[in-house]
């Protein structure tokens, strides 16, 4: 099993959660705006956004789960020796 322990990148973590506010704040504005103000171009160039956006999510919380999953089995590991 190869498990590695790196030290939290606190700048990274930073630019994550502006990056994620920044988003919020992008997309609240976008809700309340009329459809007819918004052209197409944006909207197109928003949805492909948002797919890509949404499969780096999913990727991150599949790479989440199995990280979890070899966490789990190398406690047990240390638990039985």
């Amino acid at each position: 099993m190869n498990i590695t322990v790196k030290e939290r990148n606190k700048k990274e973590e930073f630019f994550k959660k502006l990056k994620s506010k920044a988003e919020d704040v992008l997309f609240s504005i976008i809700t309340r705006l009329p459809e007819r103000l918004l052209p197409k171009c944006f909207m197109r160039w928003l949805e492909r956004y948002l797919n890509k956006r949404m499969a780096e999510l999913q990727r991150e919380q599949v790479q989440a789960n199995w990280n979890k999953v070899y966490m789990e089995q190398a406690v047990k590991e240390l638990q039985n020796k």
